[in-house]
């Protein structure tokens, strides 16, 4: 199990402790004991969470809880993500761009400056790279599935960012010669980004 989270060195740390057969919880349970029993047949391995075990936002709190420091912390100064998360479609599924623009078409890009987008776009990447860490780590996401939804969640940011700064550029220099074009090379260009990209 690969996770890469900002700023964090997980993905190693998982793989040492996944063969020492520990999993830390942040209380210093073992995840086997929480989730498989401490005698289970496959005890020694990494086991995912039943999916009846994460249906309140406690339970998705505590596996997060689980695998990350940076989530607890998120989570701490916006406790109404997990609410929204529960409240947003299934997070169990993955979203298309046309599920994505739907979850978001509330918001009204159009008449928004450039502060207020940027601070709402911050909201969304925030809130959805939750549901996508949520479905890899309940294991229903495989890893080109969870690739493919953070590159489709950076194109959705590209796509609500570019407009205020062209319209800032304009007010500053006039408006230019030639259209503006946001190109995606190497990661995002192969729908390849990971969590820390």
């Amino acid at each position: 199990l690969n996770i890469y989270h900002p700023g964090r060195k997980m993905a190693t740390e998982l793989r040492i402790r996944r063969l020492k057969g520990r999993t830390p919880l942040q209380n210093g349970e073992l995840m086997r004991r929480s989730f498989v029993g401490k005698n289970g047949p496959h005890a020694h391995r990494f086991h995912h969470p039943p999916m009846k075990e994460l249906n309140t936002p406690r339970a998705i709190q505590r596996l997060l809880e689980s695998y990350s420091t940076f989530w607890p912390r998120q989570i701490e100064a916006h406790p109404d993500d997990l609410e929204w998360l529960s409240a947003s479609q299934p997070w169990t599924q993955a979203r298309t761009r046309r599920h994505l623009q739907r979850q978001w078409q509330s918001v009204p890009w159009a008449t928004l400056g450039g502060p207020e987008t940027f601070r709402l776009l911050c909201r969304v990447k925030r809130r959805e790279m939750l549901r996508i860490t949520l479905r890899e780590l309940a294991g229903i996401a495989p890893l080109r599935e969870t690739l493919q939804e953070l590159s489709l969640l950076a194109d959705f940011c590209l796509q609500y960012a570019l407009p205020p700064c062209l319209a800032e550029m304009e007010k500053r220099h006039g408006s230019a010669p030639a259209t503006f074009a946001v190109i995606g090379l190497g990661k995002l260009g192969g729908e390849e980004l990971n969590y820390s990209s």
